[in-house]
């Protein structure tokens, strides 16, 4: 089952919830509120949530949605669910690394590395 809004397409994937971003510059402050509140409905969704975040379309990127971002991976863990980013460009990374957030974010390069990560 696929579902696509304006800033998420979403599909299972063997009891994986697969969250492919497809905004490609994050930055607008309404833009990052909306894709927030998504992804509060995405941890929501259940308990032992186990989701993949598809970056392959993003190549820029604001600090204010890496801190939605981190929100979401607590509420996740909280509920016993676990989160894996793949596809992120080297300019994001460099973000992440800068920040620290890529020793809070379990990131790999290939969807089926991030699928084997997530599988149970």
């Amino acid at each position: 089952m696929l579902q696509t809004n304006n800033y998420f397409e979403v599909r299972a994937e063997v009891g994986i919830m697969v969250v492919k971003i497809l905004t490609q510059k994050i930055i607008q402050d309404g833009d990052i509120q909306a894709m927030g509140e998504q992804l509060h409905a995405f941890a929501d969704s259940g308990r032992d949530a186990r989701v993949l975040v598809d970056w392959s379309q993003v190549d820029f990127v604001s600090a204010a949605f890496l801190g939605k971002l981190i929100t979401f991976l607590r509420k996740l863990q909280e509920r016993g669910g676990r989160m894996v980013f793949c596809g992120v460009h080297p300019e994001i990374y460099e973000v992440f690394a800068i920040t620290k957030l890529n020793r809070l974010f379990d990131i790999r390069d290939t969807e089926t590395e991030a699928l084997s990560a997530l599988a149970p």
